[in-house]
């Protein structure tokens, strides 16, 4: 009976061997260490999270189960003239960060508001190329002359959701 329990006690010991568990823990916290980083370079703007719901410096980019979070805060603004009146933007394309896909131009892109409004079909990447987000409202703008119907209606964009083009 003595050795048995010996034997249980030894085999217990050796599999609470935590050597490994360190090392993924540090791995772990360097990664999320490298993703909350909010600069105006294109590769360092997406953070482990918010909600665009709720949050309006907030805008998230799905792609099938995936969702990256963004911060308009920090991306680099520009002066866009709408209509006469001078707005602080960000190019949509630039919302589309690699680390949601190096292809971005096989996409097709819909813009979800707050309110569930979303344009009737579909924007494509050079239409993204030459839309706008307006950084203090999250308003999107896209050049007219691009015939996108009823965009203007996306007042407060808090989702953009990829679909590969047919």
């Amino acid at each position: 009976m003595r050795h048995l329990l010996l034997l249980l006690l030894l085999l217990t010991l050796w599999g609470c061997d935590d050597s490994g568990t360190q090392d993924n823990t540090t791995q772990g916290n360097n990664t999320q260490g490298n993703t909350i980083n909010n600069t105006s370079s294109a590769e360092n703007n997406l953070i482990t999270t918010c909600d665009g719901m709720t949050e309006t410096d907030c805008v998230e980019i799905h792609i099938g189960e995936r969702v990256y979070p963004l911060r308009l805060g920090s991306f680099t603004p520009f002066a866009y003239d709408d209509e006469g009146e001078s707005k602080m933007v960000v190019t949509l394309s630039d919302l589309i960060i690699e680390e949601a896909t190096e292809t971005p131009q096989n996409f097709r892109y819909q813009i979800w508001g707050t309110d569930g409004y979303t344009f009737g079909g579909y924007a494509t990447y050079t239409n993204m190329q030459n839309g706008y987000i307006e950084v203090a409202t999250r308003r999107v703008i896209f050049d007219p002359a691009q015939e996108l119907p009823n965009s203007y209606n996306v007042k407060d964009t808090y989702k953009i959701t990829l679909s590969p083009a047919k």
